[in-house]
């Protein structure tokens, strides 16, 4: 009866299963106002040090920024865009 039913791979199966990446993170919503501080994502990766499409891929979630990019980001948000603290 149960002889003839078709079985999905562990890892396949578990690869359906995985939820979706999360647009809303810390990360994302610190870049988000890092961006919104600075006036554009060119600014911002200019000033982080990195391209427009590693912030594109971190803001969609796609993987999370470096600790020193984040921790960067950070200081942008906390200065509002001006005076911020070279480092």
């Amino acid at each position: 009866m149960y002889g003839n039913a078709q079985t999905v791979p562990r890892s396949e199966d578990q690869h359906r299963c995985r939820p979706p990446v999360s647009s809303d993170t810390a990360y994302t919503r610190t870049l988000r106002r890092a961006i919104e501080a600075l006036g554009s994502a060119e600014t911002l990766a200019a000033d982080l040090g990195v391209s427009v499409v590693e912030i594109e891929g971190w803001l969609v979630g796609e993987a999370d920024p470096p600790s020193a990019v984040f921790l960067r980001a950070l200081d942008i948000v906390a200065h509002g865009g001006s005076g911020r603290a070279e480092g």
